[in-house]
């Protein structure tokens, strides 16, 4: 590295439709206004729909950001540390929301000492962490629906 440019070590989403794709509630969470544009607001989130703005607090207070996997476990630890989300979500996503930043710091450590095989080994481990994260809210969803059917 030179005394001005320095070299990073860093991880990218490619394509932002294969988030949108693989964990359709938690953008929906985190960025309905993107979900919006990729008709994703079909999804129900009961409890939420309805209520959903048009845009979330991490939309409105980071603006347009990139809509990426790192992107999105930032969005859903700012999103759920601002208490946005209704109780039936906060504590069915407490324990897999707990995990995902676990490993969204340890990757971020990971890239940071340039540690290629463990960042390696983490993304894998963050992407099992939001599909765990989207099972319970889905979960979650469900399980209010049914108990608020009339």
């Amino acid at each position: 590295m030179g005394d001005i440019l320095t070299l990073r070590l860093m991880a990218q989403t490619l394509n932002e439709e294969e988030v949108a794709a693989a964990w359709p509630a938690l953008c929906t969470l985190v960025w309905p206004a993107w979900a919006d544009t990729l008709k994703l607001q079909t999804l129900r989130l009961a409890g939420l729909s309805g209520s959903v703005p048009r845009s979330s607090s991490v939309e409105r207070f980071f603006g347009q950001k990139k809509h990426g996997v790192l992107e999105l476990a930032q969005g859903l630890e700012d999103f759920f540390s601002i208490d946005e989300a209704p109780g039936h979500l906060l504590s069915a996503v407490r324990e897999p929301l707990a995990r995902l930043k676990t490993v969204y710091r340890q990757l971020n450590k990971a890239l940071e000492d340039w540690k290629t095989q463990e960042a390696n080994l983490l993304t894998n481990r963050l992407e099992e962490a939001l599909n765990a994260l989207e099972e319970a809210m889905l979960r979650a969803d469900d399980n209010f629906e049914a108990t608020h059917d009339t």
